[in-house]
């Protein structure tokens, strides 16, 4: 027979503590304090269909596989491109400036999606590097994930040029 797991739940805090002058009434601890002061903990007994769920709430089980954040953070450098060039191809013209301004509401928008680009590739190169010390088939997963990172930090600024002069032609 399979015994049920114990699982220990932190209750209260320690910052309870009785005010001067004040006398506590009821049982007390060997150390002197009043029974209930300071941190609690409560000991609850698990039902087996309810321990994977209960795991999983306290993040003690891995749901989600790192390949997928990886491959997620992929995919996100070249949405973001995309986004990016079709920003600066359609809309980029399109929007205003006022006249005299050296820089406008389009500049701060290419400058938002160029910082978000740059954050998601770190992010994407981060977990690619996470994953090279998974194993053997993540391995070649990170290989992947590195040169599409690459691929992509490496064309995002001459896709850009090549775009801004098509845009104002």
């Amino acid at each position: 027979a399979k015994s049920t797991p114990m699982v220990i739940v932190r209750i209260g805090n320690s910052s309870f503590r009785l005010a001067d002058g004040e006398n506590h009434h009821g049982p007390q601890r060997p150390s002197g304090y009043p029974q209930g002061w300071g941190v609690s903990f409560l000991l609850i007994q698990a039902e087996p269909t309810a321990w994977v769920g209960l795991t999983q709430a306290l993040g003690l089980m891995r749901t989600v596989r790192r390949e997928t954040v990886a491959k997620f953070m992929a995919a996100t450098c070249v949405g973001l491109l995309a986004a990016m060039l079709g920003f600066r191809a359609f809309f980029y013209s399109r929007m205003y400036l006022e006249p005299g301004a050296p820089a406008g509401i389009s500049d701060l928008v290419d400058l938002a999606l160029g910082l978000l680009l740059i954050l998601a590739l770190a992010g994407a190169a981060l977990s690619a590097a996470w994953l090279a010390f998974a194993g053997r088939r993540e391995r070649l997963v990170a290989a992947g994930i590195g040169v599409v990172v690459v691929a992509v930090a490496l064309s995002a600024g001459p896709l850009h040029n090549l775009v801004a002069r098509w845009a104002s032609a």
